[in-house]
């Protein structure tokens, strides 16, 4: 008798394995003195205690998938949880804000955390003893009344008051509280008014990818509360947005990012907001099967698991990210950015640029970098090849430095996107200079960056791009200095003057690259972090320089990745 063919999971099937993959390690970090899920060793942020939400559902939901359905120890551990959450409240509701430094943010009516706790409260609140569901109820009114007090004061359109009020109309259903669900409702809509035509919301004058996906995520929950169609063309819009802007492996295209760098992982926050149409349900189910394959045992996301709540099976269409082939500018009216697939390559070329009118505005604020990267290639061995994300005041992190006389320059005052026959160009200018990258797959395994300039008299021009080196790679070069071994700690680097005759290379595990006279490798860069008090980057975001000096109007600087076997 012929076997049946095996039924492959369902997307929703898929999330459920993926969040009761994370419960082991929750086990390990859980404090029971504390009842805080610790991190490596042992910091603490009010947000790690956000996984009582895929634990609450894993608890609750009646699914074949789920296994764990009932488990006693995921009630204790949801409970011990969120009773540590109500442990660390102020009596006005917020709480304090540290990282697992150690560093202090100040009080704050944390969003992120009280969505998910509200979330898990509605799972758990029958199963919770009356003296626990009391408490947790009084914690969670004094945060929502206090949230909702500021955001009545508040006009600003930004992703945290988003998140603010999608989670009011949530706790509003919860408690039944007309006024907040009618105040998160006035201030959804309003950030759905706001968002930028080419689908994104601005910060910073421009997007910022993976913050945009926090808008998309809150207002993909407000229509699945509300039902309210309002949001649905701009949603739309930003599904768009991301199906150009992510890489083939799921991770976040950070070349068009105004703040944040390049992180390998895939980002599981926004698909609530994919699941309105075919196209985002497509990209969803591509993420999280991609989230699998990166990280297979799972973990306990509470942005999938709202995503396993308010996100429906449906008709998908398959992203590009798909396909061997594709090339797109974005927008098609305007011409913003770049991005083509060609067998295991992805290129972007970002246009995306500060206006000079706006850059004295953003240059106190922290979350704000300069937009002055402008490629980033990307292979399917070895990940990001060339790229890393925008710093701030940081001509080292830039595509090109322009000086004139004792005037530097590293931000561009325009941008121009080009398609040719010998590759995708995107020219920059920077006053009176202007800038060429012409990028060109020349195979499966050989790519050609060249750069060029024209310049006034007495201007000096260097180009650069970043390459994100793995610790404990190799390092070799074609002018046999010894091998050494890469190290966020340890700086290397070589130049290549113009006497040395060709060819000139340098290599790591990956690739090899072949470079022009005049160039040079510097390891390792550090990028400005916002995230951290002191500025400081961490061994992640650090990346080499490779540069080369340009004689404007004298041809090009020809550079040569070729991927190793």
């Amino acid at each position: 008798m012929a076997s049946r063919r095996s039924r492959k999971p369902s997307f929703r099937a898929k999330i459920l394995k993926y969040l009761a993959g994370g419960v082991a390690a929750a086990k390990k970090r859980f404090d029971r003195k504390t009842g805080r899920f610790l991190a490596e060793g042992g910091g603490w942020a009010v947000t790690m205690q956000d996984v009582i939400l895929p634990l609450a559902l894993l608890y609750t939901a009646d699914d074949p998938a789920n296994r764990l359905r009932g488990k006693k120890e995921l009630l204790t551990l949801a409970s011990r949880g969120g009773d540590a959450l109500r442990d660390w409240q102020y009596p006005d509701g917020q709480v304090e804000f540290i990282k697992p430094d150690g560093s202090r943010w100040g009080p704050t009516y944390m969003p992120w955390t009280m969505y998910h706790w509200v979330e898990a409260y509605a799972l758990l609140r029958d199963h919770l003893d009356p003296k626990r569901r009391r408490r947790w109820e009084k914690g969670l009114r004094l945060a929502f009344e206090g949230s909702a007090a500021q955001q009545r004061r508040n006009t600003r359109i930004h992703n945290i008051p988003t998140w603010h009020a999608m989670a009011l109309v949530r706790a509003g259903q919860v408690f039944g509280v007309d006024d907040w669900k009618e105040l998160g409702a006035e201030k959804c809509l309003a950030a759905a008014r706001h968002q930028h035509p080419d689908g994104y919301w601005p910060e910073g004058s421009g997007p910022t990818g993976s913050y945009n996906r926090v808008y998309v995520h809150a207002l993909g929950l407000y229509h699945r509360f509300t039902g309210d169609e309002a949001v649905l063309d701009c949603l739309g819009r930003a599904i768009d947005f991301h199906l150009h802007f992510t890489y083939p492996d799921g991770s976040m295209v950070e070349t068009v990012d105004g703040r944040v760098k390049y992180h390998d992982r895939v980002g599981m926050t926004g698909l609530p907001g994919f699941g309105v149409t075919p196209e985002g349900r497509g990209l969803a189910h591509f993420l999280v099967d991609r989230a699998l394959e990166h990280s297979p045992e799972g973990a306990l996301s509470p942005h999938l698991a709202s995503t396993w709540q308010y996100v429906p099976e449906g008709s998908e269409k398959a992203p590009p990210q798909s396909r061997r082939s594709y090339a797109a500018a974005y927008p098609q009216k305007g011409r913003r950015a770049f991005v083509r697939r060609r067998g295991p390559w992805f290129i972007c070329l970002s246009g995306y640029l500060t206006p000079p009118r706006e850059r004295e505005t953003h240059a106190g604020n922290r979350w704000i970098m300069d937009r002055a990267q402008h490629v980033s290639i990307w292979h399917e061995k070895a990940g990001l090849v060339v790229g890393g994300g925008n710093s701030k005041n940081d001509p080292d992190r830039s595509t090109f430095v322009v000086w004139s006389g004792n005037r530097c320059t590293h931000v561009a005052d325009s941008a121009e996107l080009s398609t040719t026959k010998k590759g995708d160009v995107i020219t920059l200018r920077y006053g009176r200079a202007a800038c060429k990258v012409r990028v060109k797959v020349l195979g499966p395994s050989r790519i050609e960056l060249a750069f060029s300039a024209s310049a006034p008299a007495r201007s000096s021009v260097t180009a650069a791009f970043g390459m994100p080196f793995k610790t404990g790679w190799t390092l070799k070069d074609s002018e046999g200095q010894a091998p050494s071994k890469v190290d966020p700690l340890r700086t290397s680097g070589e130049a290549w003057g113009e006497k040395n005759r060709p060819p000139r290379w340098f290599e790591t595990d990956a690739y090899r690259v072949e470079v022009p006279a005049g160039s040079a490798v510097a390891w390792p860069v550090y990028p400005f972090n916002p995230y951290a008090i002191d500025g400081a980057a961490p061994p992640s975001e650090a990346t080499a320089r490779v540069s080369a000096r340009l004689k404007p109007g004298r041809g090009e600087q020809r550079f040569i990745v070729r991927m190793k076997p």
